[in-house]
């Protein structure tokens, strides 16, 4: 009796080892699983937020606008207009030119001529005097 006792106990126990071991297994392979799980996990989350920063950055990027026309060189320059430029200038030199002229002959106090002179003075003139330039003594 003992040893059909010893006997049954040793099945159970067999039963019993296999049964922790088929667990112990599935322990394993659901600590694995899990782990595969939480990496995938974290690499769609990375993922996930670079797509939706991409979108964001392609949402600014992107408006309504759209080419009509293509654009073209103008065949002259629009600035600076040349002969504007130059008609300009040439004007404004006359103007100040003149304005000067004007001015320095205003301001000249120099006896140019006998009449001026007889005025100044009062009197008549006994006497004019030429100018001659003293000449080389080369010549």
């Amino acid at each position: 009796m003992a040893k059909s006792v010893e006997g049954d106990a040793q099945l159970v126990w067999q039963r019993e080892k296999s049964h922790a071991d088929a667990l112990n297994n599935r322990t394993i392979e659901y600590t694995m699983a899990k782990q595969e799980a939480d990496q995938s996990r974290t690499l769609y989350e990375g993922l996930l937020g670079k797509l939706q920063e991409a979108g964001v950055l392609a949402g600014l990027r992107s408006s309504n606008i759209s080419l009509v026309d293509p654009a073209r060189a103008p065949a002259r320059p629009t600035k600076p207009n040349v002969l504007l430029v130059l008609a300009g200038s040439l004007a404004g030199g006359l103007f100040l030119g003149s304005c000067l002229a004007l001015a320095s002959d205003s301001s000249d106090n120099k006896i140019q001529d006998l009449l001026k002179l007889q005025q100044t003075l009062g009197d008549f003139l006994l006497g004019v005097l030429p100018y001659h330039p003293q000449k080389s003594a080369l010549c």
